[in-house]
């Protein structure tokens, strides 16, 4: 399931790092799904980071079933329009389970522009999309989270810890020690930029590329995307709790709405 607005509110990140990781890293890579498996070897973490090219699937971290989390994204270079302004998108993501959560989307695609915000609640089989005052209510389908972006920062590891399309051009690996983000003593993943046959849909897959990661969760906590020495996008996570509360109410379905005038304020 894909809105309107959820694909002009995620193509910052979506259509660079999703849409595209089959066509441009090839079949097998070992993208991150709900086992939180990544492809790449992570090597053991010491003072000194350690290098190397990625190695098929040596090791899995546990996605959390719960959790609650606001990233902000920001993207500098939207392919084929190098001189638009940078846009941004907050995404906060409540997860209570698989079928019990709330994403809301605020994107903003120009400076002055007003906002545009998208809410998404699924509570059991339903799920509600609410754009400009207007909801909408449909069945679930089984991967709608998913679709919905709300584990992409899970995944986004096994994206660059993949292997190239082309082997003798997948980029090498460094992992590091890194700071504490969120109350979790993160480790780093730096990137190099790919060294042949790069990717034109989707800069930000060429690198150079620098990620700080929970390592028991894979969850990426910060990110600073290159391609070559210009800075495409930045994410950058807050509020993080694996173990949050939630009240009955939170995850109730709004009303049916029609459409109303654009002028109408957007939904929370």
């Amino acid at each position: 399931m894909r809105t309107r607005a959820q694909a002009a509110g995620r193509r910052a990140s979506c259509a660079v790092l999703c849409a595209v990781v089959v066509g441009a890293l090839g079949p097998g890579t070992g993208i991150l799904g709900e086992t939180g498996a990544f492809a790449g070897q992570r090597a053991s973490l010491s003072s000194k980071a350690t290098t190397h090219t990625p190695a098929p699937d040596s090791h899995r971290v546990r996605v959390p079933h719960r959790y609650r989390f606001t990233v902000v994204t920001t993207t500098y270079l939207n392919p084929g329009r190098p001189n638009t302004a940078p846009y941004r998108v907050v995404m906060k993501v409540e997860r209570a389970s698989a079928v019990l959560w709330r994403i809301v989307v605020v994107t903003t695609l120009k400076r002055g522009m007003p906002p545009t915000t998208e809410q998404l609640v699924r509570n059991g089989d339903k799920l509600a999309t609410t754009v400009r005052g207007s909801t909408r209510v449909t069945t679930a389908a089984p991967d709608s989270f998913s679709n919905a972006h709300g584990d992409e920062l899970f995944r986004l590891l096994g994206v660059f810890t993949a292997r190239w399309a082309t082997p003798r051009c997948t980029p090498t690996l460094a992992y590091a020690s890194g700071p504490v983000i969120e109350g979790i003593r993160s480790e780093i993943l730096r990137r190099a930029a790919v060294k042949c046959n790069p990717s034109m849909a989707a800069p930000a897959l060429n690198g150079p590329t620098t990620l700080w990661f929970d390592p028991r969760t894979s969850l990426v906590l910060r990110a600073r995307l290159y391609a070559g020495k210009v800075l495409v996008e930045t994410d950058n996570v807050s509020g993080l709790s694996y173990s949050p509360r939630f009240s009955p109410g939170d995850f109730a379905l709004p009303k049916r709405v029609a459409y109303r005038a654009a002028r109408t304020p957007d939904a929370a």
